[in-house]
């Protein structure tokens, strides 16, 4: 059975790391970094230059710092504050050139290149109170109360809003059909 093991003299340790993250951020550095030269290993038996990496747990951003200073195409996502007190700072350095530690001298970054920043909506489904998967109450066209008269089975109101709710029901069969791969 092959074995592999890399030696922290290698990849790094956290103690090292937390010196990368503190570089960035004095105040509130990153509890659990892993060291750039770590993620570095990683990627060079992974990928090739110009490959796309997924970071679905971004934290304090190593894995795409790492990945744009070694000409990767990256992607990270994170639902917490840590992409404003800990991403766009650390990436905004690699960029401006001043990110002075990790990989830098390893793969002779000098700065360069940019990033995209985007909040997402709220989730298109919740549940409702019996657990049921609903249209979001943000895009949900009549989730204002509706006055009583406007309940009335034949007002014009009612026709209107159950001609919304179908094309809403429609366009969202559609998105998942799409999505699914099926036409």
């Amino acid at each position: 059975m092959p074995t592999t093991v890399w030696r922290h003299e290698d990849v790094g340790n956290n103690q090292a790391a937390k010196r990368e993250v503190i570089s960035f951020n004095e105040t509130d550095p990153f509890a659990t970094p892993k060291p750039e030269s770590l993620i570095q290993r990683a990627l060079e038996i992974a990928t090739n230059p110009g490959d796309l990496i997924l970071d679905s747990f971004a934290g304090s951003g190593t894995t795409g710092a790492v990945a744009h200073k070694m000409g990767r195409r990256w992607i990270m996502v994170e639902l917490g504050e840590h992409c404003h007190t800990h991403i766009i700072p650390r990436l905004t350095k690699v960029i401006d050139g001043e990110d002075k530690g990790g990989i830098i001298e390893a793969v002779g970054w000098k700065g360069g290149g940019g990033f995209r920043y985007y909040r997402l909506a709220p989730s298109l489904l919740e549940k409702d109170k019996w657990g049921n998967w609903v249209i979001h109450h943000d895009y949900n066209l009549h989730s204002a109360p509706i006055p009583r008269e406007d309940l009335e089975l034949n007002s014009p109101k009612k026709k209107i809003l159950s001609a919304i709710d179908k094309t809403i029901l429609w366009n969202f069969q559609c998105l998942q059909k799409f999505l699914l791969g099926r036409r």
